[in-house]
């Protein structure tokens, strides 16, 4: 089985609709790899930055409920009567991720490498980390649960940084 090393994409598995097909290039640097996480505001992919050879987490902004994908193209097509909501949540995405990208003191928020509009939305592309689900860490551990020092130690870095962000406005 062939498959990417970085992505896990494993070659000749078409990816699900409406997300980026795998092999996609934009802003003829960032080729995308296998989605990796979807929610109601976007996509998440696993990407190469085809010019520092590295792996890379790229974010399209792409609201389900509002757009769709138009078949045999990368655009991202809104529905008429939703235009009037697309535009605002699109604006708040960009100042969003532009004010985040401000904040690299905050070691436990991703660094932003880039934001850029293409295709009728916008994209995020952050470095790569390594993370894994709340619930597969518990899965991991011999009990199947925390007891109060571990949960400390996990969630007090993350508490913090929710306290530095929602000091610079940002609130999520």
């Amino acid at each position: 089985k062939n498959e990417c090393p970085h992505c896990g994409y494993a070659a000749g598995t078409p990816q699900a609709a409406p997300n980026l097909p795998v092999k996609t290039v934009l802003a003829r640097r960032y080729l995308v790899g296998k989605a990796f996480d979807a929610n109601g505001e976007g996509v998440t992919y696993m990407a190469l930055d085809l010019i520092t050879r590295t792996p890379v987490h790229l974010r399209e902004f792409f609201p389900d409920t509002l757009v769709t994908r138009r078949e045999k193209s990368l655009d991202v097509s809104v529905s008429a009567d939703k235009e009037s909501s697309f535009s605002p949540l699109l604006r708040s995405f960009l100042e969003l991720w532009r004010r985040l990208a401000k904040m690299r003191s905050v070691v436990q928020t991703p660094n932003v490498l880039n934001i850029f509009e293409e295709n009728g939305t916008a994209y995020v592309v952050t470095e790569h980390f390594e993370s894994v689900t709340l619930r597969d860490f518990l899965l991991r551990t011999p009990t199947g649960f925390l007891n109060w020092d571990q949960v400390r130690q996990l969630f007090m870095p993350l508490l913090s940084a929710l306290e530095q962000l929602h000091q610079a406005g940002i609130v999520h």
